[in-house]
């Protein structure tokens, strides 16, 4: 087993089939696919195309309305 500290490491939370994860990118252009076990790790979005919404109660984080044409 390996490890690092991920302090101050982007990374990109991506959907799967088998739930959500943390992709890692390298600077060679690899990435890296991390099941998330932590259960209250902070994440910080760097992302202006990212926009939380509310719709009848439902609460979601999505692209920005430009984005998604709306």
């Amino acid at each position: 087993m390996t490890h690092e500290p991920a302090n101050g490491t982007e990374i990109v939370l991506i959907r799967g089939i088998r739930g959500i994860f943390a992709r890692r990118y390298y600077s060679d252009g690899t990435f890296t696919d991390y099941t998330i076990s932590h259960h209250d790790m902070v994440v910080k979005i760097e992302d202006e195309d990212a926009y939380f919404y509310e719709e009848a109660g439902n609460y979601y984080l999505d692209h920005s309305p430009k984005t998604l044409g709306i």
